[in-house]
């Protein structure tokens, strides 16, 4: 296994391949706000696992029993990681109102099947399917398959910065990645640098999205001054489904098309 292990994008399942949309319009609505968001916060329940096990980690905690290596060490994080998602106490941003492409794409209700891989030989290449992402029309189908460009974006930032860590390892003088990477630790500093980089991705794409689309949040204070990569809280992702995500641009839109019918009666 340690030539060939391979590293997943954390998270991502794919329950299916469907037919190309053409134009990818999954996730550019305000309803793919609530489903990102809570993805978002998956994200920060696997950096916080990953990063008290990771190597860096000054007060790191011995690895889970049974995790001696790569492959046991994602399996004991997925148990843990589960487990968290499955507690009765954790609430999603808001009711999940999209379809099950989607819901299956955003890892509802299980987020670790496996998706985009970096293989840990000399090569560190991304795949799709056991295709090079970049060679043919591997991305294309990749990107079609789930509809959401936020989700595919930031999970090929994932799969790079653990592509970026492979040839780290590789270019060191008698470095071997997969050596490397088939001890606990740094198998958990790797995914914790990984994860943490999709979140941060996700962060930029949950604020385009309210930027662009507006989706009736109404900023705080503190988030329109002193922090200006501010993105919605759960509460308030609450209260703006609850106002149907009327935004100024729909506003706009349903006042044209007003004044449209009633000018041609």
């Amino acid at each position: 296994m340690k030539a060939m292990q391979r590293w997943i994008a954390g998270g991502l399942i794919v329950a299916a391949f469907w037919p190309a949309a053409p134009a990818r319009a999954g996730c550019e609505g305000c309803d793919a706000l609530c489903p990102l968001l809570d993805y978002y916060d998956q994200r920060k329940v696997g950096i916080e696992l990953w990063t008290k096990w990771a190597s860096t980690n000054p007060k790191k905690e011995a690895p889970p029993a049974g995790a001696t290596e790569a492959t046991s060490m994602e399996n004991a994080f997925n148990a843990e990681f589960n487990k968290a998602l499955a507690d009765p106490n954790r609430e999603l941003p808001c009711e999940l109102t999209l379809g099950a492409k989607l819901k299956n794409a955003l890892g509802i209700p299980n987020p670790s099947v496996p998706d985009l891989e970096t293989s840990i030989g000399q090569s560190c290449e991304i795949s799709w399917k056991g295709k090079p992402l970049y060679k043919g029309d591997t991305l294309d189908r990749y990107e079609d398959s789930l509809d959401c460009k936020p989700l595919t974006d930031t999970t090929i930032k994932h799969e790079e910065q653990h592509q970026r860590f492979c040839k780290d390892q590789w270019a060191k003088p008698g470095g071997n990645a997969a050596t490397f990477l088939d001890t606990p630790e740094n198998v958990a500093e790797n995914e914790r640098l990984a994860w943490t980089r999709h979140k941060e991705e996700l962060e930029k794409k949950i604020r385009e999205l309210t930027q662009q689309k507006g989706c009736g949040w109404d900023p705080t204070e503190p988030q329109k001054s002193a922090d200006p990569l501010a993105i919605p809280t759960a509460l308030q992702v609450k209260a703006m489904q609850e106002r149907a995500w009327r935004t100024n641009k729909e506003m706009l839109e349903w006042d044209s098309l007003l004044q449209n019918t009633f000018r041609f009666r």
